[in-house]
């Protein structure tokens, strides 16, 4: 091989080795862009994962929070039932206590009848004793009246 040959075969390789060099550095920088990258997706993939933790958290602080609204849904429901019975009784109790207040008010009308017929009755006997009375004082007159007479006309004898 000639001496010409020779370094146009070495001109080629160093223009080839070049070449290489380039792509290398271009590879390189291409490598180091995505390991970037990576690092960058490795960070919002942690990121992520916190947030899917904190979410699955409140997620069963919510489903505990659910649970306990219908414990409490339930609880309500069985005071409610007690209360509308509680309410049943009382409206009977308070329907028993009607009908003897009525038996009482009842009564006292009648009492009250019986009183004022009472006093209407007691009027009369005050009217009746009263005219008693006045025949009582002529009776009295009357006797008086007649003894008086009569012991007068015994002495004029």
């Amino acid at each position: 091989m000639t001496e010409e040959e020779m370094e146009r075969k070495m001109g080629f390789i160093l223009t080839q080795q070049e070449s290489f060099s380039d792509h290398l550095l271009e590879i390189t920088g291409k490598l180091h862009e995505l390991t970037e990258k990576q690092n960058r997706l490795q960070e919002r993939q942690e990121k992520f994962q916190e947030q899917q933790e904190k979410l699955q958290e409140q997620q069963g602080k919510f489903q505990e929070q659910g649970d306990l609204m219908m414990k409490g849904i339930v609880g309500l429901s069985a005071l409610m039932g007690d209360l509308s019975r509680k309410h049943e009784e009382l409206a009977e109790a308070q329907k028993h206590t009607d009908e003897r207040l009525d038996a009482l008010i009842n009564s006292q009308i009648r009492s009250d009848e019986g009183l004022a017929r009472l006093a209407t009755k007691q009027t009369e006997l005050t009217e009746q004793q009263k005219l008693t009375e006045a025949s009582l004082k002529d009776l009295i007159v009357t006797v008086d009246r007649y003894i008086r007479e009569s012991r007068n006309g015994a002495r004029k004898k």
